[in-house]
């Protein structure tokens, strides 16, 4: 994974339990055919913070739709979410 060019450090983490568990099946999986992939995925998954399997809201401001796309740009840290049927909108990361 890249670091982040201003701080040097690399992004948090926050996954689901189910989807932690999911990777790591899949890391195990594919250990035998790219073990630099899985050795990767493996290290990610135990510094990344776990947290429970519910919707968390990402901010204030969004409608509560399905978010049908998304886009990150990252020199700005702007994130744009377009719905369906209620526009576009954005978000500032922190």
């Amino acid at each position: 994974m890249q670091n982040n060019t201003k701080t040097g450090r690399k992004p948090n983490i926050r996954i689901s339990q189910s989807d932690h568990a999911r990777l790591s099946v899949l890391a195990s999986t594919v250990a035998a055919r790219n073990p630099e992939a899985a050795d990767e995925l493996l290290a990610e998954l135990e510094r990344a913070r776990i947290v429970a399997d519910r919707w968390v809201s990402a901010g204030t401001g969004l409608p509560m739709v399905e978010i049908s796309g998304l886009t990150i740009v990252p020199s700005a840290r702007i994130l744009y979410a377009a719905t369906h049927g209620r526009s576009a909108w954005s978000m500032e990361l922190p």
